[in-house]
């Protein structure tokens, strides 16, 4: 059933969640094999939709579920590092500042780097500088 959704509703929020599903399903029945499995056909699924629906939505969600797939499988530098790609792709969007603020937290709460984390968010307070209301001094 799992495989007819991925096929026949290719790029749909449920076709991509139905491969981490399966995985961690795999995973937390001890099925180690082939959980890996789907998690590297998850992998292959997220870049062939991200290619497909290049500049668009289905981008951006593809990269979403990227991000995610590498702090499942502990590549949390991953994560963070597809999510501020995804960010430097989408800059004007709310899914990208969103992004970026989730690779901030990675790099300040999960992999002890403060200065980066502030730095991206140095980068998300210019990009929208212009959305502020001004201040009078």
């Amino acid at each position: 059933e799992y495989n007819y959704l991925i096929e026949n509703y290719r790029g749909s929020e449920e076709a991509m969640d139905a491969f981490m599903y399966v995985a961690d399903k795999l995973k937390k029945d001890g099925r180690t094999a082939e959980a890996d499995r789907w998690y590297e056909d998850a992998e292959s699924y997220y870049k062939q939709m991200a290619t497909v629906g290049a500049g668009g939505p289905l981008e951006g969600k593809a990269m979403l579920y990227q991000a995610e797939l590498a702090r499942v499988r502990g590549d949390l530098a991953g994560a963070a590092k597809t999510l501020t790609k995804l960010f430097d792709v989408f800059p004007n969007t709310e899914p990208g500042r969103r992004a970026l603020v989730k690779a901030s937290l990675i790099y300040r709460r999960d992999l002890g780097q403060p200065d980066v984390a502030d730095s991206l968010i140095d980068v998300l307070r210019a990009s929208i500088a212009d959305l502020l209301p001004e201040t009078e001094t």
